[in-house]
């Protein structure tokens, strides 16, 4: 079982078990990479999903220029957040790592 507040590498379609739900990331699209103007910088999305007793919330984190923000998120009841980019720390999470931090 995973632990809120630290490191965990993820895996497309791979189950992450935190105590309070699972956790999966759903993969990434990149709605830009058709474009045939290749100047601008283009966005993607990575889809994460938490799921409990039938319920189900899904999480789209946004990619670009920028480095993605922390993302805020309830779910059945209780506050967390999800960091993809960097941690609670502010140091950079390795590749293909996030941390789930549980706010209430």
């Amino acid at each position: 079982m995973s632990k809120f507040g630290e490191p965990i590498q993820y895996i497309q379609s791979e189950r992450i078990e935190f105590p309070d739900f699972d956790f999966t990331y759903d993969g990434m699209v990149d709605p830009e990479s058709e474009r045939e103007d290749k100047t601008t910088a283009s966005l993607r999305y990575r889809f994460f999903e938490a799921r409990k007793d039938g319920h189900s919330l899904i999480l789209k984190v946004v990619h670009g220029q920028l480095p993605p923000p922390n993302q805020d998120f309830e779910f059945l009841g209780k506050k967390y957040r999800l960091y993809t980019f960097s941690g609670p720390d502010g140091k950079r999470l390795q590749e293909r790592h996030l941390i789930i931090e549980e706010l209430s």
